[in-house]
């Protein structure tokens, strides 16, 4: 007996091929990456940290990469996709790349190669490129790079001197032992001499320098085509705003990355601050799009894992689930991962895999787009939802999020919605807490809520992600009357009448800093290291000190709460209250520079 598929589902999956080839111009970004030398999609484990500081405090050292590497083998048999091991070739710079036992490396690079290779997993190098670090002084450098010093000593012309062709000569001989991905970050493509700089504008010192690089990657990708060369291009602002809006993405040689930042601080009012710096990096992201780059180009930073210790419980955060898919939904060509992985087991490890075939999939197809709200609003608390969407031949796909207070509702740009009244979508993976509603092509979140939703072949339960227990997501949020008014300088005060049930939330911002988001280390910068800096919250009710529970803390002991960020949400359990009485809630800000607090609260039931 032929099984007639229904003229509905021929018509939808007809109009899904159409819209995937327009709408979502697929193959529209395959192009540019291919064209730079890296033909489909890759997976990279990285032993460099995520947040770097000084040399001394992350260098990375045999022992540890061999630690690591095990557990990229363990992960690798349960069906996690690695292609590449990454390590941090700073370690070896001011010898002029020459391979030789160190402290660090007492055994040499050859046993991790080695190690490498026999789990088919290809060893990889990350150069910093032609600036030199913070501890790296040029007096250290070899005799034939001195003649490619710039003017400030901190950089190398690649036009000029022996560093380029050094740097070539070591990568070669770093080949000839195995090695088969290169990494280049941190490339100062103003480089000049002192006389060069005096005698050229600072266009022809750039165009000098690209083209220089340009000519020796290629002369050395064609001599070694199993090679893959990356080359990661700064962005300039803290929002992901592109030093130059017309970046030339073949001008380098090698395959160009676009840094979107690593995200160190957030301006998403949300509970949970993890989750905050999720919608931060998207931000960044969609920015660096919206700038022109393809999202296959851009490089998110990631997903990492952090480093517990030998002695650590090795426990992963609550909403890892969601940054992973966050990493991949992104769609960047360049997936990296990193971290300690000891934690990601049985059925962690197979539900990574799962999320990583089906986005490689999307990826290489070349359909990845972000939706929805502007990106670059993240310091108004009223951002409004957005996601990134993938459309294939067999379906389409939606990772979307609800950065606000609020409960909202997104739209879907589906090629055909009306359809959906005989064909429906399906949630795939959502947070604990409120249920996303999804009605048609449209889908209802609650505060704070990531959720993915499928169509066609995309809302299999084959594709079903489940459910992230870890991070509860409120079932209710209504705004309450709070008239803060100001008390003393960088002070305010509000008296608040609390809700019956669930927690009060207050949240409260210094509008001083709207406009820009700054880390911890910033902040503490621009106010001399003072103990304390920061918002600092108390809650009292009848002249009784209330515990608060601050965003990333632990349920605070009764007293005052502080952040060191320039916002701070706190959430006030009603069961800490006397019924019908109000709460006194006092807010002051430590930084140094004058402050424009501004406060709100929220009834907020789990």
């Amino acid at each position: 007996m032929i099984r007639r598929r229904p003229v509905s589902c021929v018509v939808y999956l007809a109009l899904l091929q159409l819209w995937a080839a327009s709408a979502y111009g697929a193959g529209a970004h395959r192009g540019p990456a291919s064209q730079s030398g890296l033909p489909a999609p890759i997976s990279i484990y990285s032993h460099i940290p995520a947040s770097t500081g000084s040399a001394a405090n992350n260098q990375t050292t045999e022992s540890l990469v061999v630690k690591h590497l095990a557990e990229v083998v363990r992960l690798k048999k349960a069906g996690v996709r690695f292609d590449y091991d990454l390590v941090d070739a700073l370690w070896f710079l001011n010898s002029g790349f020459r391979m030789g036992p160190t402290a660090a490396w007492p055994n040499g690079p050859d046993p991790w190669i080695a190690k490498c290779r026999a789990t088919r997993v290809l060893p990889g190098l990350r150069f910093g490129g032609n600036t030199l670090g913070s501890n790296q002084p040029a007096t250290s450098l070899p005799p034939e790079w001195k003649a490619s010093l710039s003017q400030n000593n901190r950089s190398l012309s690649l036009f000029e001197g022996g560093f380029l062709p050094g740097m070539i000569a070591a990568m070669q001989s770093w080949h000839d032992r195995g090695i088969r991905l290169f990494v280049f970050d941190s490339l100062d493509l103003t480089a000049a001499t002192p006389a060069v700089a005096a005698s050229l504008t600072a266009d022809q010192i750039v165009e000098r320098n690209s083209s220089a690089l340009r000519d020796a990657l290629a002369a050395f990708g064609t001599k070694n085509p199993d090679t893959v060369l990356l080359i990661s291009t700064k962005t300039a602002g803290a929002h992901g705003e592109l030093f130059n809006q017309s970046v030339d993405l073949n001008r380098l040689g090698g395959f160009e990355m676009v840094s979107a930042e690593d995200v160190k601080s957030s301006f998403v009012f949300l509970a949970d601050p993890l989750r905050s710096m999720d919608i931060e990096a998207d931000t960044r992201v969609r920015t660096v799009e919206q700038g022109g780059i393809p999202l296959a180009h851009v490089d998110s930073e990631g997903f990492a894992v952090d480093d517990a210790g030998d002695s650590g419980s090795h426990s992963l955060p609550v909403d890892w689930k969601a940054a992973f898919l966050l990493s991949m939904a992104r769609g960047g060509w360049v997936n990296i991962v990193r971290g300690d992985l000891r934690s990601i087991q049985g059925e962690d490890a197979r539900w990574m895999a799962r999320v990583q075939k089906l986005f490689f999939d999307l990826q290489a197809q070349g359909g990845i787009h972000s939706f929805g709200g502007p990106p670059g609003i993240a310091r108004d608390e009223q951002m409004k939802a957005y996601g990134f969407a993938a459309g294939t031949q067999h379906g389409s796909l939606f990772v979307v999020m609800n950065p606000s207070q609020d409960a909202v509702t997104l739209t879907l740009p589906l090629p055909e919605p009306s359809l959906l009244e005989r064909i429906s979508g399906r949630v795939q993976f959502r947070d604990a807490g409120f249920t996303p509603q999804l009605q048609g092509n449209a889908v209802t979140l609650g505060s704070g809520q990531l959720a993915v939703v499928g169509f066609g072949e995309y809302a299999a339960p084959a594709w079903d992600f489940g459910v992230q227990r870890g991070v509860m997501i409120p079932s209710e949020v209504q705004p309450l009357e709070a008239d803060f008014e100001s008390t003393a300088p960088g002070t305010i005060e509000a008296r608040i009448d609390p809700p019956i049930e669930g927690v009060l939330r207050v949240v409260v911002l210094d509008r001083t800093w709207s406009g820009q988001t700054i880390s911890n280390d910033e902040a503490s910068a621009k106010n001399g290291e003072g103990a304390g800096s920061g918002i600092h919250l108390e809650v009292t009710q009848s002249g009784r000190p209330i515990p608060v529970r601050v965003a990333g803390d632990s349920p605070a002991i009764a007293g005052p709460s502080d952040s060191t960020s320039p916002w701070l949400v706190g959430e006030i359990d009603v069961n800490d209250l006397t019924p019908g009485m109000p709460v006194r809630v006092r807010v002051h800000s430590n930084f140094d520079v004058p402050s424009d607090l501004e406060g709100h609260a929220y009834a907020v039931v789990y």
